[in-house]
């Protein structure tokens, strides 16, 4: 879907003027074709002669950015930045070969102010060829200096003339691409210091209405993504749109396709009828951490060596509702006490227990199943504390990892011997094949690459979508089958536009000390050893935060800027509320097979079971 506007611009003589039309908020949709004339003649554009567009826009602002050329053409980009203000846009061509720059007669683009403006951009300066440029071959030395309210950037360049910009945080960068393009070239530091803040917001509900006089349309439903993505970014918004007995035209009497949107409706559209959309979201607070400047073994990396620079984003509140009150998390859910190698015939077994903690005995225990369980089942017990007795859980059983579904529940636990013999579990250990370890079965998995929370804090898909077994004992956390929206995905709720200056990170992990399982995809995991996960969001590791290692040979981190030379009472995490609240990190507590590091409520470092629903306080890189 794209409009090329195609003209002929001189760069040896000015012509009568020049216009392109465009609308306001357009993007990635028009662009420029220039047939380039020396003096009314056609004009041969040699190799190596790389073309920019520069332009004001009627609000003062600037944009530079990159053009292409093919087949004697040059192709210039309308970009959304450069249609976010209605009015006339004064624009030329610059070319560039080595030291040379000749530029072109100005053009002009009639930018018609758009209809229906709600996520038309905020105007700013677009700058992405402008930092680009600084790194150029041709560039001598470049080098920024912070300022009160930004930086100056001074470029050298091969001739010794010395050239320099002002880059205002304030009016330049209002876009997450104009932040993305400006750490990506290494200008994070200075523009954005450690402790800065950032708030971005994120979609909670949107619900679909139909008019109280409707005659025709009965309901209406929306697709949330559908509906987020088309409006490209999440808000507060209201929405309306009413059918004049052809087509469905918004609040200032566009049409609209409501499919577009993701809006189906029930009945036959009468003319009058209406839909409304209400959209609400809240504010995520991140401050940056650290800046990624040259690649640190055991440290946070973009997991694609060719982005050098990066900068590290962790979100100042634990997650939380509209009322400021901590969503709890569970980093991963208890585990399968048996995993079927062979289908198990319904009959009676038993299995040791040697683990005791708190009200959990040592001793042998019984369980009779009614009906048989398949090879790649599971069977799985409701002790889920250390606050009451064995035979006070029951049993279940499941067909596969992960399934809702019960073959069969409550099944009985009593001492005895009768049956056969699953084996003996330890805390931290087994004798016998397909059974798990005491504190997994109990108190779920400290492995960070197998989590639950990985895979919620990496999804952007809806309730009962986000969760699926990693390990044969694996099972689901509560938050799975919740009627909450809180517990979507992490992602889901993001406009596209911070998503996507969202680089994969290299996140460094280690194993505990005791008790590992390989996942059903595949990757093998060992006990004492060091591994990477390549994620877009994740939480900080205990180094990362308190600047300490379990091990000095498993490190899962460097301690971050941000974090540096803080007190305890400093590193304590809240909700937006203000209460001080359990958070996770994604170190384990090495020697068990269950605990996880977390940030206590007075800023110490602790440690719990993976079960508990507790703080969560993701962490990006940008780039």
């Amino acid at each position: 879907m794209n409009i090329i506007s195609t003209i002929r611009l001189d760069f040896a003589q000015d012509t009568p003027p020049v216009f392109v039309f465009a609308k306001q908020g357009d993007q990635e949709s028009r662009f420029v074709e220039i047939i380039p004339l020396n003096g009314g003649l056609p004009y041969t554009l040699e190799a190596g002669i790389d073309a920019k567009i520069g332009a004001t826009k009627p609000d003062g602002t600037t944009v530079l950015n990159n053009c292409t050329i093919s087949d004697g053409k040059i192709y210039a980009p309308l970009t959304a930045q450069t249609l976010a203000a209605f009015g006339i846009v004064k624009a030329e061509i610059g070319l560039f070969q080595n030291d040379s720059l000749l530029s072109s007669q100005v053009f002009y683009v009639n930018v018609r102010q758009s209809a229906y403006d709600p996520n038309v951009p905020l105007s700013s300066n677009e700058f992405a060829a402008l930092v680009e440029a600084f790194y150029e071959v041709n560039n001598l030395d470049i080098w920024a200096e912070q300022t009160a309210t930004g930086a100056t950037i001074y470029i050298k360049r091969k001739d010794g003339t010395i050239q320099s910009v002002h880059i205002d945080t304030a009016t330049s960068i209002k876009t997450w691409d104009d932040i993305k393009y400006a750490v990506r070239n290494g200008l994070g530091p200075v523009l954005f210091p450690v402790g800065y803040e950032f708030t971005t917001p994120r979609e909670t509900a949107i619900t679909a209405a139909v008019g109280a006089h409707n005659t025709g349309v009965t309901a209406a439903s929306v697709d949330e993504d559908t509906f987020l993505h088309a409006i490209g970014g999440a808000h507060d918004g209201h929405y309306e749109a009413t059918f004049d007995g052809d087509e469905w035209r918004d609040e200032h009497g566009d049409i609209v396709d409501l499919t577009h949107y993701g809006v189906t409706i029930t009945g036959t559209p009468a003319t009058d009828d209406k839909v409304i959309i209400s959209e609400t979201a809240g504010d995520i607070v991140w401050q940056v951490y650290d800046h990624i400047t040259e690649e640190v073994e055991d440290a946070l990396n973009p997991a694609d060596r060719h982005y050098r620079y990066g900068m590290i984003l962790g979100t100042k509140y634990v997650y939380s509702n509209a009322a400021g009150t901590q969503i709890g998390v569970v980093f991963d859910d208890s585990e399968a006490l048996f995993y079927c190698d062979e289908a198990l015939a319904a009959g009676t077994y038993n299995f040791t227990w040697d683990y005791e903690t708190g009200s959990v005995t040592n001793g042998t225990f019984q369980f009779t199943l009614t009906q048989g369980v398949p090879a790649g089942g599971q069977i799985c017990m409701t002790l889920r504390s250390n606050g009451s007795a064995i035979t006070a859980a029951t049993i279940f059983t499941l067909a596969h990892p992960g399934d809702s579904a019960k073959i069969e529940e409550n099944v009985a636990i009593s001492a005895g011997n009768s049956g056969t013999s699953l084996g003996t579990i330890h805390a931290t250990s087994v004798e016998g094949n397909g059974l798990n370890c005491a504190q997994r079965i109990v108190f779920g998995s400290n492995n960070y690459a197998q989590s639950a929370m990985r895979q919620w804090l990496n999804s952007n898909k809806g309730l009962g979508q986000v969760w699926s077994a990693q390990t044969k004992f694996d099972r689901a956390p509560f938050w799975h089958t919740s009627n909450d929206k809180a517990y979507r995905g992490w992602m889901h709720g993001f406009g596209d536009d911070f998503l996507g200056a969202i680089l994969t990170a290299k996140v460094p992990c280690r194993t505990n000390s005791y008790f590992e399982t390989d996942s059903l995809d595949g990757t093998e995991f060992a006990v004492n050893e060091t591994y990477d996960v390549k994620d877009k969001f994740f939480l900080l590791s205990a180094p990362e935060y308190f600047g300490t290692y379990d091990s000095a040979s498993l490190k899962d981190g460097v301690l971050l800027d941000y974090y540096d030379g803080l007190t305890q009472a400093e590193r304590i995490k809240r909700d937006k509320g203000g209460t001080a609240r359990y958070t996770w990190l994604r170190s384990p507590y090495p020697w068990n097979a269950s605990s996880v590091r977390i940030v206590y409520t007075d800023g110490s470092l602790s440690s719990y079971g993976a079960i508990h629903g507790y703080g969560v306080a993701p962490a990006c890189i940008i780039g």
